[in-house]
């Protein structure tokens, strides 16, 4: 790249998107200064009209119509995917509620807050918090309506919580910071004129014993949250709360496995075993680049020196006008609006490049990918072992990879091939081929084994097969796949993968046989 001598920030040139929609619409003003994130827990808060759920873990969370909603969701499950299901069981509004949209605050994190001015409240969306909060900063009659039917509504004697239960079992705890009077309907709860702080529970599973957890930790509530890489190896959840006191968070499964109890400086965290809730719990020119450099390597190591000024050379010419935005069609851009970059393509069109439409999504991913992290991650969430309780039997049995994992859905699909094209959803996943993969090698038994019977296309529906043999067909795609299969099985079993990779015929633009041929060598090793 270029240098400039008086050190001057390098600045991609400039794109007007007609894709990203109007900042103003959802932002509030304060923060129109600073780019702002994308890829967000939050984005959907920010597309179209905003009305989109999002899981802010427990709940699912829609803001629409001048009121936000609350869903406890349940889990629909098949054998090829898992999602949540959106129900408004709670939908919070004003009686004199004027039409008009939310506002994003502030965000950080682990939060955002969304203040829908027409109502008069402010909503603090904490992931991980049993509660949902809120603040009414002007005199209000409250309206909650569910659409379930309210079996009923009993306050305590100072007034400041009410225990609301559903005909369809659920039980719900309000709690206020001040004395507010109640009443209900079949389906709707109103309140006298308030003004204050309410917190939202769902009581999990009914069960009275996690009652009073809850009723101690209803008057601390979290309005920002932020992780902190402080050393290595580490990260650190810190939350700004309105008082100094006790603070109820959930973790999922990964935060149990990492929390060290013998480590002094986590003696203030205390883990409550029983007190659950039900949770999902939330390019080929890249590999081309991935490919070269990893064939620069094997040459250093098998000492052919002059390839490496060859792949350097390569290198330079493919990278170079992608970081300078001098790409001709599909440049790195710079986009005012949300103050990030993103590629010329998706600049005017929301479906190329993966989304890259939004913002730097690939980029983001970049930055777990990095950490010890990632792994852990992928193992909890991405691998299906045989045996494991992770997921619902019925997903789990004919699965042992997810295809795509969503903040609120578990995908056995890709974005190109479906799902039945196993060795796809292997290969997508193990992309780059790098030492670091599958030191669970029984685990990488199952997955070959699973993988394997895909390429024997028999066993697919009619509605697919045409398709399925002219992908297979056309350049030898299934070789290109294939790879990465007898890749794992080089793992435990050597000389069966060598024999097999011989005969492969065509690789994938991020591997290549030179790649293949070393990993299997230096497997022994």
């Amino acid at each position: 790249m270029k240098t400039y001598q008086n050190h001057t920030p390098y600045i991609f040139p400039e794109v007007h998107s007609t894709v990203l929609p109007d900042l103003s619409n959802f932002f509030s003003p304060h923060l129109l200064s600073s780019p702002l994130p994308t890829n967000s827990f939050f984005q959907n808060f920010t597309l179209n009209n905003g009305d989109q759920p999002e899981y802010i873990h427990p709940y699912l969370i829609k803001s629409s119509n001048s009121s936000l909603s609350l869903s406890y969701p349940s889990r629909k499950v098949s054998s090829s995917e898992i999602s949540q299901v959106f129900i408004a069981d709670l939908t919070i509004t004003s009686k004199r509620a004027s039409s008009g949209k939310h506002a994003i605050l502030s965000y950080s994190d682990l939060s955002v807050t969304l203040d829908i001015l027409s109502i008069s409240m402010s909503f603090f969306l904490v992931r991980g918090s049993p509660y949902l909060t809120f603040s009414v900063t002007r005199p209000s009659l409250l309206s909650i309506t569910t659409i379930h039917a309210i079996h009923s509504l009993s306050p305590n004697d100072s007034h400041t919580k009410f225990t609301l239960k559903f005909n369809n079992g659920q039980t719900w705890l309000i709690y206020a910071s001040s004395t507010i009077h109640l009443s209900n309907t079949f389906s709707e709860i109103n309140s006298n004129a308030f003004t204050g702080i309410i917190r939202v529970a769902l009581l999990p599973e009914s069960d009275s014993k996690h009652e009073t957890v809850l009723d101690k930790f209803s008057l601390c509530y979290p309005v920002s949250g932020k992780a902190v890489f402080r050393e290595p190896f580490c990260v650190e959840y810190h939350w700004e709360t309105n008082v100094v006191g006790d603070l109820l968070m959930l973790t999922h499964p990964l935060h149990l496995q990492l929390l060290c109890k013998e480590d002094n400086d986590l003696n203030h965290v205390t883990v409550l075993d029983d007190f659950k809730y039900r949770s999902i719990d939330g390019d080929l020119v890249g590999v081309l680049i991935a490919r070269a450099s990893r064939l620069a390597l094997i040459a250093e190591e098998v000492c052919f020196l002059d390839v490496i000024s060859k792949v350097r050379k390569y290198l330079k010419e493919t990278i170079e006008s992608w970081l300078e935005g001098t790409f001709d069609g599909n440049g790195f851009l710079y986009d005012k609006k949300w103050g990030g970059i993103m590629i010329e393509q998706g600049s005017n069109n929301a479906q190329v490049d993966d989304g890259f439409a939004y913002g730097d999504a690939s980029l983001v991913a970049l930055g777990p990918t990095l950490t010890s992290l990632k792994i852990l991650a992928t193992k909890m969430w991405w691998h299906v072992e045989e045996g494991g309780d992770m997921y619902e039997k019925e997903f789990g049995k004919g699965n042992r990879i997810l295809g795509v994992l969503w903040s609120n859905k578990r995908d056995t699909g890709l974005w190109f091939p479906y799902a039945e094209c196993r060795e796809f959803r292997l290969g997508i996943q193990v992309l780059p081929l790098v030492p670091i993969l599958f030191s669970n090698v029984e685990y990488v038994k199952e997955l070959v084994e699973w993988s394997l019977p895909s390429f024997n296309r028999h066993n697919v529906g009619d509605k697919w097969k045409s398709f399925v043999y002219a992908a297979l067909n056309k350049n030898n795609v299934g070789d290109k796949w294939k790879g990465f299969v007898y890749a794992l099985e080089g793992i435990y079993d050597n000389e069966s993968a060598l024999r097999k990779v011989k005969k492969l015929k065509d690789f994938h633009e991020g591997n290549s046989l030179t790649n293949l041929l070393w990993w299997l060598h230096s497997r022994g090793h």
